[in-house]
């Protein structure tokens, strides 16, 4: 763009940025970024968290936290969305330990969660291994409406592949919840992400009254 005589500004980088982001091209956000950095402009929250994002999509949570580290040390404080695409890799691979800890950096800079934080800490939960944090995830989204958050279908459906079905109904009948998501579906998505006997051994091997 630039060769073709087009000036570029803040907002036209940030927009480049963005649309790389959105197709999960980790390199192109990156280059734009770095080019950004170049040619003398500084990147805020929303350049940093559009690649950040873009590491998400693409399960590289190594590069994500290098851009993030990267971010701050430049004097960016994050936003919400920023810690939330942070999160996002790290919940695919089960990393529930440093979800948490991403957690805790919201009270550092001012911030509170929301429901798409709250979702990816639960997916956390349900994709850990050996085997699922149901006790974490009770207790997460026990907390989580005790701040006010309204759980959506994203989050029912989190909650239920980390716990299992029936658990989940009965939380969610103690905190005056609907479990509004088809048993089916949650069904259908509990078996794509491990063994149905694995998990059901699992849940039966807990003593949930203990909770």
């Amino acid at each position: 763009m630039e060769k073709a005589g087009c000036q570029l500004n803040s907002s036209s980088y940030n927009t480049i940025i963005n649309a790389y982001a959105k197709v999960g091209d980790v390199k192109s956000a990156e280059r734009w970024l770095k080019t950004m950095h170049d040619n003398g402009y500084e990147a805020n929250v929303r350049s940093y968290s559009a690649v950040i994002d873009a590491c998400a999509k693409a399960g590289q949570y190594a590069e994500a936290e290098e851009v993030y580290k990267r971010m701050l040390n430049d004097g960016v404080a994050p936003t919400i969305v920023t810690l939330t695409s942070l999160s996002k890799a790290h919940a695919r691979s089960g990393n529930w330990q440093r979800v948490e800890s991403i957690m805790n950096e919201f009270h550092i800079h001012g911030l509170k969660m929301n429901e798409y934080f709250l979702c990816n800490l639960l997916c956390a939960y349900a994709n850990a291994k050996p085997q699922p944090e149901a006790e974490r995830a009770a207790n997460a989204l026990r907390k989580a409406v005790q701040l006010g958050l309204k759980p959506d279908e994203h989050v029912n459906t989190a909650f239920v592949r980390a716990v299992g079905h029936e658990w989940a109904q009965s939380i969610m009948q103690e905190l005056g919840l609907s479990c509004s998501l088809p048993a089916q579906r949650v069904k259908a998505q509990v078996q794509s992400s491990r063994p149905q006997q694995q998990r059901t051994n699992y849940y039966q091997s807990r003593n949930l009254r203990s909770l």
